[in-house]
């Protein structure tokens, strides 16, 4: 099962969509590592929020992800637009990864209700899939190998 599908599974009925504003969520979710955005999950449909520093590589890389640039705009007006495109009413969020003021302009601006949703939301990182487990065996071969080759290099004294 994808990541993607994994959040999407937790979409039970306490919350039908899932507001991804860490990194690590977002990262796991997407399955591509962007610094900046937001996200919403849904089970009418996706849709990343970013800026226009990371939009082609998100518009490109992103699947499953319908992406937004939010220049000019803002990530109050795109999550509320797709509050209203997807019927959301009850969002999960990232109380352990949302800073108060955050939060609060969030509860104050966003057309749906926000629930904690942490534990479920990150659950899933804590147990790997085959395919994630095969990635850090390849990372690991790479780092492995560019040590084997360096290591021959260093000698006591260098800086």
């Amino acid at each position: 099962m994808k990541n993607l599908e994994k959040y999407l599974s937790i979409l039970d009925g306490e919350v039908d969509g899932l507001l991804l504003t860490s990194r690590y969520s977002r990262h796991y979710g997407a399955e591509f590592d962007i610094a900046e955005g937001v996200a919403i999950v849904t089970a009418k449909g996706c849709r990343y929020f970013t800026d226009s520093r990371y939009i082609e590589s998100a518009q490109r890389d992103l699947k499953g992800f319908e992406v937004l640039c939010v220049d000019k705009i803002g990530y109050i007006k795109r999550l509320n637009d797709a509050i209203e495109d997807f019927g959301v009413t009850t969002l999960g969020y990232e109380e352990n990864y949302l800073l108060a003021v955050e939060l609060l302009s969030y509860e104050k601006n966003l057309h749906a209700k926000l629930v904690p949703y942490n534990a479920a939301i990150n659950g899933f990182r804590s147990t790997k899939e085959d395919w994630e487990l095969a990635l850090m065996r390849k990372a690991q071969a790479i780092t492995d190998k560019a040590l084997s080759e360096v290591l021959p290099r260093i000698k006591v004294g260098m800086t």
